[in-house]
C-alpha cells in the first residue's frame, strides 16, 4: 500500500549502519524511510476529497486508521451528504475497536438525519473515547434508513497513499472500507476526516487535506510588488528517523506558466534565515506545458537537511522584475480544509510548514494569506546518519576488527 510516489531502496550496508547507530527502535520502525533508503519527503501527495462512495439503505461504508498517540476524542468530522432525499433518512456514525482488521466492538456512536448538501459535518459521539497509541480503529457510516430510499454519500480521497497528513507518517491500516453485505473490504482509498475533543482538533489521527489545482493564489509572480512564492518545511520523524539527515539531490513540483514569465525559474533551498542558499535548481519556463505538468529539477549541489529543522524553498527569476506586466508560474498546492483543523495552531500541534511569499526578491519573508495551504513538492534524496554518528560507526568497526584480531 505504499505510494508509488515514494520509491524506497535499502542497501545491505544500511542495515549494518542502523545496527551500529543503535537508533531507537520505535523511531526507526515508525518512520517511512530508514538510514540508507532513497526516496522522497515533503508534501508530495495529490489529495482530493471529491472521490465518493454511495451507501444504499442498509449498506455500510467507513475508514480505518492507526492512532500513533494516546488521545481522547468526542467528535468525528468528515464530509457526507444525503444524495437522494426521501422520507426518514438516517445515518449512524460509529467508532469501533479493531477485530482482526475489521470493525469490532462499538466504542461510541451517533444516529442523526444527514444534510442534503455536501457539507463537512462534525458528529458529536455518545461518549468520549480514549484512543491507545499503536492501536487500529474503524469509523463506520451505516445508512440506517428504514422507510425511505435515500442514498448516503461519503466523500474521501481517491488515490492510495496511506500516510496521515499530520506528519506524513505511514499508516498501513489507513483506507476506506465498504460492506455491501459480504463483509468489510478495503477500497485502497484515503479517508478524509479529522477528530476533535472539546471542539479542538486532536494531535495525530486524521486526513483533512484537499488539493486545489493551480489556483491563481498559488502564482509565483515575477512582479516584485506582488509575490514570489515559497514554502517553509520541516522533515518530520514520520518520514525519517530522529537523529538522521536527508541528502537532497532534486525537487519535484507541478508547474505551468501563466502570462509572460521570464525565461528562467529558479528554485532554491535555503536555511531558515532566508539568505543562506543551500542549493539551486532551475528550469526554462518555455519548456513548461500549458497544462499542469510535474517536473523534476536537479539541484546544482546536494544539501544535507537535518530531521526536525525548518528550511525554506523559494522561487525567483534571478532578479528579473517585469514591473506591471503579469507573468510567472503556477505551483500546485494543498488546502487544509476549514473548521477545527483549518487553523494550524489548532490542528494537532506539528507545524510541518506553510506557503510563504516575498515582495522584495527574498530579502524578507512574509505570510501568504492565512497560511492554510502548502505547496505540493517532493524532495528526492537518501537518508544518512548525522556526522557524529559516522564517528560512532567507525568506532564500532574498529571494535569489531579489534575483537576479531584478539580472538
Amino acid at each position: 500500500m505504499i505510494s508509488t510516489a515514494r520509491r524506497v531502496w535499502t542497501s545491505p550496508i544500511s542495515l549494518v549502519v542502523a545496527g551500529l547507530l543503535c537508533l531507537p527502535p520505535m523511531a526507526e520502525a515508525s518512520s517511512l524511510l530508514k538510514v540508507g533508503d532513497s526516496g522522497a519527503v515533503g508534501n508530495i501527495y495529490n489529495w482530493n476529497f471529491n472521490a465518493l462512495t454511495d451507501v444504499a439503505p442498509g449498506a455500510q461504508v467507513g475508514y480505518s486508521f492507526t492512532a500513533f498517540e494516546d488521545v481522547t476524542i468526542d467528535a468525528i468530522k468528515h464530509r457526507i451528504e444525503l444524495r437522494d432525499a426521501g422520507v426518514g433518512e438516517q445515518v449512524t456514525v460509529a467508532i469501533h475497536a479493531d477485530s482482526a482488521g475489521t470493525p469490532g466492538a462499538v466504542l461510541a456512536s451517533r444516529t442523526y438525519a444527514p444534510s442534503s448538501t455536501a457539507t463537512i459535518e462534525t458528529n458529536p459521539l455518545s461518549n468520549a473515547v480514549n484512543l491507545t497509541a499503536g492501536s487500529v480503529y474503524h469509523v463506520t457510516l451505516t445508512n440506517a434508513t428504514v422507510n425511505g430510499t435515500g442514498t448516503i454519500r461519503m466523500f474521501h480521497n481517491g488515490p492510495d497513499h496511506p500516510v496521515r497528513t499530520y506528519d506524513n507518517r505511514l499508516d498501513p491500516a489507513g483506507s476506506v472500507i465498504v460492506n455491501t453485505g459480504g463483509g468489510w473490504v478495503s477500497q485502497n482509498h484515503d479517508p478524509y476526516f479529522s477528530l476533535s475533543n472539546g471542539g479542538v482538533g486532536v494531535a495525530g489521527p486524521g486526513a483533512p487535506i484537499t488539493t486545489q489545482l493551480l489556483n491563481s493564489t498559488f502564482t509565483s509572480d515575477s512582479r516584485f510588488g506582488q509575490n514570489l512564492l515559497g514554502q517553509t518545511f520541516t522533515i518530520s520523524d514520520g518520514e525519517i528517523p530522529v537523529g538522521t539527515q536527508f541528502e537532497v539531490s532534486s525537487i519535484d513540483l507541478t508547474l505551468r506558466p501563466t502570462g509572460a514569465p521570464p525565461p528562467t525559474l529558479f528554485v532554491r533551498l535555503r536555511s531558515v534565515d532566508e539568505q543562506t542558499i543551500l542549493a539551486t535548481a532551475q528550469i526554462d519556463t518555455a519548456t513548461l506545458a500549458n497544462a499542469a505538468n510535474e517536473v523534476t529539477l536537479t539541484f546544482d549541489t546536494t544539501a544535507l537537511l537535518d530531521q526536525g529543522t525548518q528550511y525554506l524553498i523559494t522561487t525567483d527569476y534571478n532578479g528579473v522584475d517585469t514591473g506591471s506586466t503579469p507573468g510567472g508560474v503556477f505551483i500546485r498546492g494543498q488546502i487544509i480544509n476549514g473548521g477545527v483543523e483549518g487553523a494550524r495552531s489548532n490542528y494537532g500541534g506539528v507545524d510541518l510548514g506553510a506557503a510563504v511569499r516575498s515582495t522584495d526578491n527574498w530579502a524578507t519573508v512574509g505570510t501568504f494569506g492565512n497560511n492554510t495551504f502548502d505547496l505540493e513538492f517532493g524532495l528526492n534524496g537518501v537518508v544518512v546518519p548525522e556526522p557524529g554518528s559516522v564517528g560512532l560507526i567507525g568506532l564500532g568497526l574498529l571494535l569489531m576488527i579489534s575483537r576479531r584480531g584478539s580472538s
